[in-house]
Formats: C-alpha cells, sequence, structure tokens
C-alpha cells in the first residue's frame, strides 16, 4: 500500500513536470500557473484549471481576463497550444513523475505498459 505522503510526493512531481513543460514556450503563463494539488479521501487531484481568457485583452495590454468559457488544457494537450510543441504533455509529465519516484524509492516496473 502507497502511503498519503507518497502519493503527495508523486502528485508534486506531477505538478513540477507539468509547470517545466512551460517553462520555456508558453503564451501568458496561465496554464502552468493554474495548476493545483487537490487532496481527495482517497489521494489527491493534479488540477489543470486553464480557464479560458480573452486572447486579445492579453496582446493587447497583457493582462488575464477569465471568460468562463471552460479551459483550454485538453485542447494544449491534443494539439501542442500555440506553439504545438506541447502535444501529450499531460501524460509526458505522468509517466516522467512516476519513474522519478520509482527510482527514489528504488522500485522497478515488473511489466511496462504505454500509456
Amino acid at each position: 500500500m502507497i502511503s498519503r505522503m507518497d502519493l503527495l510526493d508523486l502528485a508534486r512531481k506531477i505538478e513540477a513536470n507539468l509547470k517545466k513543460e512551460f517553462e520555456l514556450v508558453h503564451l501568458s503563463g496561465n496554464l502552468m500557473d493554474t495548476i493545483q494539488i487537490i487532496p481527495s479521501e482517497n489521494g489527491f487531484y493534479v488540477d489543470i484549471p486553464a480557464d479560458m481568457y480573452d486572447l486579445q485583452t492579453w496582446f493587447d495590454k497583457g493582462v488575464i481576463v477569465y471568460t468562463g468559457d471552460g479551459s483550454y488544457a485538453e485542447e494544449v494537450n491534443k494539439v501542442g497550444g500555440f506553439s504545438k510543441t506541447h502535444t501529450g504533455y499531460v501524460e509526458y509529465a505522468i509517466k516522467t513523475a512516476i519513474n522519478e519516484f520509482l527510482k527514489e524509492k528504488g522500485l522497478k516496473v515488473k511489466e511496462y505498459v504505454e500509456i
């Protein structure tokens, strides 16, 4: 059984890898700035709100004004964002975090399954 502290450690690793993905290439930084870890009864959720915002206001004034039209996080995951460089960023961050966690714990995976 994995401990709650280990689950939090893994969630933090996922969060760090998500943020690292957008460290150099991003439009406003909104996606990485809104990532949060949310505790739950069974562990933790890594939430990527990435709320939609008015792009014209961002380009004109450098200010984020949310539109209430949902999130663009999954769309960036699918198409890579405006730069086209972030395709599959969620899966990559999770895989990387799991590998880091296993290495730190001195554990090995018996069977590897591609996501």
